[in-house]
């Protein structure tokens, strides 16, 4: 972000991160209907035994939220099921 705002190139950036200096005027939105094409998301875990409870919860909020049109395939199943979208 900081070469972002001292003018040295363009970014990326999530709103979460951007947003203020955008709001500010600090930085303006070039290619205004570029979209990033979607991507996968990967939650990796260490191997063997039992997850704590809060890693199970993040992982079945994920799942849940990112199988959006992907409810054929995915929806009801939790997380650890490895319900994932074929790459692209």
């Amino acid at each position: 972000m900081p070469a972002l705002l001292a003018g040295l190139g363009i970014a990326d950036l999530p709103d979460f991160i951007v947003g203020d200096a955008i709001a500010s005027g600090e930085v303006e939105v070039i290619l205004k209907d570029w979209k990033q094409r979607e991507g996968a998301v990967h939650l990796v875990t260490p191997p063997g035994g039992p997850r704590p409870a809060r890693v199970e919860v993040l992982a079945d909020f994920l799942a849940k939220h990112f199988a959006e049109g992907e409810e054929a395939e995915c929806a009801g199943r939790p997380a650890r099921s490895r319900c994932a979208s074929p790459s692209r």
